[in-house]
């Protein structure tokens, strides 16, 4: 995980760089904003089910096999993702001057990255949550390999435009995507059937979990609308950058929170 980390930073560093190059700050705010938009969505609708998963992965405590608790979460994730494009395209058309003239143009793009990126995100999760290190890690690097090959293609040819950078992220997204779908079916996990009681027990305890997460949120993300808004495309593009690199100094502790977490909810501890 140390290593997978450690080339997802690599790539983003040179993905970033070029991109920012290429934008300009007024660009990378546009971007930035688009990027909270759909963000802001996602944590909404979440429902926090990606962190209350773990919880869920507990096969002592909860006796469903692992393909039962794959399909039910593929399901919720795939309800709420839809629920999640469904508001954001609404708060779109009727709240346009809320957001950028970008963000309308390229919204259809933005609600197909937010499906995909919502899905996976959480698929991830769940692998993580069974003790699966080694297929996340595995998948973190093969999204920087086919990331910086499309931006450094895109930046040769001098081709690195908004659409092009959200275009990138969908196709990042989507073979993640098809990387889990794969494993998932040659360990048969999409056999497995709908619990409708652990449906019902993510939902409720990601409620719980709910406000902490949009807080968090809202704590990390939106003063990029608030920078953008009142400051203007080039102030908010720069304070995307920087917020940016700061977030990913954080890159040691995420990975002692990922591989942490598995062992933690597996072991056989009497405590609560």
């Amino acid at each position: 995980m140390s290593i997978s980390k450690a080339i997802s930073a690599l790539a983003l560093f040179i993905t970033g760089s070029l991109i920012n190059r290429a934008l300009g700050p007024s660009g990378r705010g546009i971007l930035a904003e688009m990027q909270t938009w759909v963000g802001l969505f996602i944590a909404i609708f979440g429902v926090s089910i990606d962190t209350v998963t773990y919880h869920f992965a507990n096969k002592v405590t909860y006796g469903e096999d692992d393909k039962s608790k794959f399909v039910t979460i593929v399901i919720l994730n795939v309800v709420f993702a839809f629920l999640a494009t469904f508001a954001l395209t609404l708060f779109v058309f009727y709240w346009p001057q809320q957001v950028s003239s970008k963000t309308v143009e390229f919204l259809f793009l933005l609600n197909i990255f937010l499906i995909v990126s919502m899905i996976t995100t959480n698929l991830m999760v769940f692998f993580q949550a069974i003790g699966n290190i080694k297929f996340s890690a595995v998948v973190g690097i093969v999204r920087a390999i086919i990331s910086i090959a499309i931006i450094v293609i895109g930046y040769f040819f001098n081709a690195i435009n908004i659409k092009f950078v959200i275009v990138s992220m969908i196709i990042v997204q989507v073979v993640a995507l098809a990387m889990i779908l794969q494993t998932a079916l040659g360990e048969r996990m999409i056999f497995g059937h709908f619990s409708k009681n652990m449906a019902i027990g993510l939902i409720t305890k990601g409620f719980k979990y709910h406000i902490t997460m949009i807080s968090l949120f809202i704590y990390t993300k939106v003063n990029q609308l608030i920078v953008f808004r009142y400051c203007g495309e080039s102030q908010a593009g720069i304070f995307a950058v920087a917020l940016t690199l700061a977030i990913y100094l954080m890159l040691i502790p995420e990975i002692f929170q990922t591989v942490l977490y598995p062992r933690v909810i597996h072991s056989n501890d009497y405590y609560e």
